[in-house]
């Protein structure tokens, strides 16, 4: 990365969650941008003793010291969270809230919403189990229920009920806009995709730091609920709690509106070029 920036006489480095490249932008000496997110803080989930290869390269580098590898974030120019102060209530003159970075598709605020839509990600949920509780809330509820992240050989094998689909993959932009609720395991792209459509989440992080916290802050603003265990009682009972109250989705929508005003990439973007023209 050092290479480069020498190279191609770089003006800035944008990090997207790297160490690497904020590190080098400081040995190099060029501008520095980048995202950052609450749970990534030091002061909320620092571990200085996985950092001691960090504080060796940085004293071989002649660079300040830090205690927490996470220290190295607020060293940026500017911090830019993909986010609302909602959802992560950040302080700091250089911090920019960004909301969602992609264009925000129109939401018909009075259209159906007759599927169920689960994703859990990899590592957070053994996908028998995945596959046994959708079962059974598919069978319960009468929904149409789509299980993304399935691999082909588990769909083969599995003994699903007719309004159970199973797939590696589906199309969330056609399916969230029609989602009672989005069962998710707290990744921020999983979250923010169901903010993107206003879409209630029943939302189980497991054991991850970062999509617990996701949980955490969506069940906070009111938008879903958060499961402490993945079974599919606590999956019915939640469902069935945000059928019963309407704020849920309210909430969602209010909270989507509220990322789609922050000006996403474009934002961003001025942002960064102000700052170098500056």
């Amino acid at each position: 990365i050092r290479r480069f920036i020498r190279d191609e006489r770089i003006d800035a480095v944008y990090s997207e969650f790297s160490l690497p490249a904020i590190i080098a932008a400081k040995e190099e000496g060029v501008a520095l941008f980048g995202s950052h997110s609450f749970p990534t803080q030091a002061s909320y989930a620092s571990a200085p003793g996985k950092s001691g290869g960090v504080r060796k390269l940085l004293d071989g580098l002649g660079l300040p010291a830090v205690e927490s590898a996470l220290e190295l974030f607020e060293r940026m120019d500017r911090r830019f969270v993909p986010s609302c102060p909602e959802l992560e209530p950040f302080e700091g003159e250089d911090v920019t809230f960004c909301g969602f970075l992609g264009e925000t598709p129109a939401v018909e605020a009075d259209a159906e919403r007759d599927a169920l839509v689960f994703y859990l990600g990899t590592g957070t949920v053994p996908v028998k189990q995945l596959i046994a509780a959708a079962t059974t809330v598919a069978e319960r509820t009468g929904r149409e229920t789509y299980v993304a992240g399935i691999e082909a050989k588990h769909v083969s094998d599995a003994d699903a009920p007719a309004n159970l689909h199973l797939a590696p993959r589906f199309d969330f932009s056609e399916l969230l806009p029609r989602t009672v609720a989005f069962v998710n395991h707290g990744g921020q792209n999983s979250v923010m995709d169901a903010l993107l459509h206003g879409a209630p989440q029943v939302v189980f992080g497991g054991k991850v730091f970062e999509r617990r916290y996701n949980a955490g802050a969506i069940e906070s603003a009111g938008a879903g609920i958060r499961l402490e265990s993945f079974t599919a009682d606590a999956i019915i009972d939640a469902l069935e709690h945000l059928g019963a109250d309407g704020s849920y989705r309210a909430n969602a929508v209010a909270l989507r509106e509220r990322l789609a005003a922050l000006g996403g990439a474009a934002r961003i973007v001025a942002e960064v070029e102000s700052a170098l023209a500056g």
